[in-house]
């Protein structure tokens, strides 16, 4: 998987340069079901950085997002589809030594993985509300941080947006 240095997207879109961002299930699922919170202002923030979403989380969020209502599914996915954001699904995962890693630091199945992707894909910031990662999770890889922190960090320039590539 290719880190920040250039990302080619699907579909043929040019190539993408920037700081990668990972959203924990969490910053979606909080964001479309409470639009006051600070997930929903990350989710409008994000339009220009970087995203890469694993099917785990795209899995997650959406078997989440239909249990509160039927419509959040489909705004997640008018979300990841719109063509001005630079998400990239993955359907790729780490190699088995990256989530090892991060299960024997203490992390549940899902946030070793959710780590070790963040780490493989040279993440810069993974996002999430989770104490676990919060708390817990120590690594040089990448920083973690809840979305209040981020939008700190989008706001102060802390984070390198996504800048197209034509080859």
């Amino acid at each position: 998987m290719p880190n920040s240095e250039a990302l080619e997207s699907a579909y043929g879109r040019p190539s993408i340069v920037g700081d990668i961002l990972i959203l924990d299930s969490n910053e979606y699922i909080f964001g479309f079901a409470d639009p006051h919170s600070d997930s929903a202002d990350l989710l409008k923030a994000i339009k220009d950085y970087v995203v890469i979403v694993p099917a785990i989380v795209v899995q997650e969020v959406t078997s989440n997002l239909a249990a509160i209502s039927s419509t959040l599914p489909r705004m997640f996915y008018g979300l990841l589809n719109d063509p001005s954001v630079h998400m990239v699904r993955s359907y790729d995962e780490p190699p088995e030594e990256l989530w090892l890693k991060y299960l024997d630091l203490g992390l549940s199945e899902e946030d070793a993985f959710i780590g070790g992707f963040a780490e493989w894909v040279g993440a810069k910031f993974l996002v999430s509300e989770n104490r676990d990662f919060l708390r817990e999770l120590k690594t040089e890889a990448f920083e973690v941080v809840d979305a209040s922190m981020m939008l700190q960090k989008l706001e102060q320039g802390e984070v390198t947006p996504a800048e197209s590539i034509i080859e």
